[in-house]
């Protein structure tokens, strides 16, 4: 299980259905990095918060409904991640993980601290009102291309606020069950 992830291999899924990036990653040998390390913000570093669900079993199309994609999932995390403008280049997750089956997903909220200083929040609901959904219509269309979402790959499900510049020293989201989520950027 994760504590933070760093320097991982992050590929581009496409968009999701609210606008951003859906995005997939896995865990390479070695990528694991402590919260407490700082992170590279170079200029025009964005970062977003998301829920991070991690894979338990195979999620493929056609006909996957929001409860199937729900129980494909083993855990799910606070995620923050980076962009450059172009999209997503990497991201972290959180210590805490959670069953999917003890949290409301669309529930569950975020608020965004730059530099000590709220700038935004959000909540699951956001993400076309359960955030499954999304898993969901992602793997139906990989289904087309033939392909589906892997057991162990980490996927971000779009994210809950807008972009948040990493301008300061210190940028943190503060989940209600998925606990806060510090990052120090230099």
């Amino acid at each position: 299980m994760p504590q933070a992830i760093a320097g991982l291999v992050v590929e581009r899924l496409g968009p999701d259905p609210r606008g951003g990036d859906l995005v997939v990653g896995t865990l390479p040998t070695g990528s694991e990095r402590s919260l407490a390390e700082p992170l590279a913000c170079a200029p025009g570093t964005t970062i977003t918060p998301h829920l991070g669900f991690v894979l338990a079993q195979p999620l493929e199309g056609p006909g996957v409904t929001a409860a199937a994609a729900r129980q494909s999932v083993a855990a799910v995390h606070a995620a923050l991640a980076f962009g450059d403008g172009d999209g997503v280049t990497g991201f972290v997750t959180g210590p805490v993980a959670i069953s999917p089956a003890g949290l409301d997903l669309a529930l569950e909220a975020v608020l965004v601290e730059v530099g000590g200083q709220v700038v935004d929040s959000g909540a699951g609901a956001e993400l076309l009102g359960d955030p499954a959904r999304v898993l969901a219509a992602l793997a139906e269309r990989l289904a087309v291309e033939g392909r589906r979402l892997e057991p162990g790959w980490v996927l971000l499900t779009g994210p809950l606020t807008r972009p948040v510049p990493a301008t300061a020293p210190s940028v943190s989201a503060h989940f209600t069950h998925l606990g806060s989520l510090p990052v120090r950027c230099i």
